[in-house]
């Protein structure tokens, strides 16, 4: 189902880029001091939060990346798959 998941990230991302993180946002209560975003996959998916936190003063953005080799990831049932595992959607925030 990745693909098609993917490419439904796509249209709704084409028809609005900050649709994901704005929807999140937008149910965070005004008290909250510390949101966690487990799955941010684009730059513009920072700058749309960015833009969030600009109306919260006093916030602070930090980013975690975690990684695992290759190896680790196979033994987790990781197979690649071309289209999917290398498109923007895993790769645009490689650097």
């Amino acid at each position: 189902y990745r693909r098609e998941m993917a490419r439904w990230g796509e249209e709704q991302r084409l028809k609005d880029p900050g649709v994901f993180i704005a929807a999140a946002a937008a149910d965070a209560p005004a008290s909250a001091s510390i949101w966690l975003f487990t799955d941010i996959r684009r730059k513009s998916d920072f700058a749309v939060l960015r833009k969030c936190l600009e109306t919260r003063p006093g916030s602070q953005l930090r980013r975690v990346k975690i990684v695992a080799s290759e190896d680790v990831r196979r033994s987790r049932g990781f197979v690649f798959t071309t289209g999917v595992d290398d498109a923007s959607t895993e790769c645009d925030l490689d650097d």
